[in-house]
């Protein structure tokens, strides 16, 4: 090996539940979230954050989610400070 180069170790990237899969996420960090509208969103990790209580996220996605499912949960209790959406959040009537 050069002695410039460093070893990349790898990590495992397979977790048990939501919880375990959020465990190191800390307020004031940026998250990309993948899915298409509310298809495919990662529910169970957005579901993690809100019971976490971290704040002042910044959430960068295709969708805001609705009200009470998606991105839309951590929007309605405060959670993000900045937010880049494709496309808006719609409210449920």
């Amino acid at each position: 090996m050069h002695p410039n180069q460093t070893t990349i170790t790898q990590m495992n990237k397979v977790f048990k539940n939501a919880e375990e899969a959020t465990f190191d996420i800390k307020d004031n960090m940026t998250l990309m979230l993948g899915g298409f509208g509310l298809c495919g969103i990662p529910e169970n990790c957005i579901s993690a954050l809100v019971k976490m209580e971290v704040t002042g996220l910044i959430c960068i996605s295709n969708n805001a989610g609705v009200d009470d499912f998606g991105l839309g949960l951590l929007l309605k209790k405060g959670r993000s400070k900045n937010d880049l959406f494709l496309c808006r959040r719609k409210r449920r009537i």
